[in-house]
């Protein structure tokens, strides 16, 4: 415990982001600061930071440069799922699957033979946080031949066209 740290309630966001901020009172001839950020979990040992802020809240006179970090994101939110045209394609024997959700949802990745068989389940039932996601492809122990890739969500479902070639 720290009596100069004074942390304000978190807020949850719609997105499933939870903002964090608290407040650095000023020891004896220091200076105080007002730091925050966000961050989400997708459940799977991966969190996510962004909005970091750290806001002097008095004079500094150390002899330095104050640096104030604004937005760490560099690009927005995806506006819609969608699931990307794998890269390299064709392919031998890795790719990798490009996805986008706009929000955190529950994800299933599979990948099915032209016979409709099933070959491989690259995520199933995962939870991922909003943004954009790649999942590689290691088809070494399958045949040449065009295979389709399929993406579902709570609410989305699409498939796309692969070829392997040995």
């Amino acid at each position: 415990f720290n009596s100069n740290v004074i942390p304000l309630a978190p807020r949850v966001e719609s997105t499933g982001w939870t903002q964090y901020a608290f407040v650095v009172y000023p020891l004896e001839n220091s200076v105080g600061m007002e730091m925050r950020l966000r961050y989400a979990n997708d459940f799977q040992g991966v969190t996510l930071w962004d909005d970091v802020s750290i806001v002097t809240l008095g004079d500094l006179n150390i002899g330095g440069t104050i640096v104030s970090i604004e937005d760490g994101r560099t690009e927005e939110l995806p506006v819609k799922v969608h699931l990307n045209q794998n890269y390299p394609n064709p392919f031998n024997p890795t790719t990798i699957i490009g996805f986008e959700l706009p929000n955190a949802d529950v994800v299933t990745l599979e990948v099915y033979n032209m016979l409709g068989q099933k070959v491989a389940e690259l995520l199933k039932n995962s939870m991922m946080g909003s943004g954009r996601h790649t999942v590689e492809f290691n088809a070494s122990g399958l045949p040449s031949g065009v295979y389709l890739y399929r993406l579902n969500t709570n609410s989305f479902s699409e498939s796309r066209k692969m070829m392997l070639i040995k």
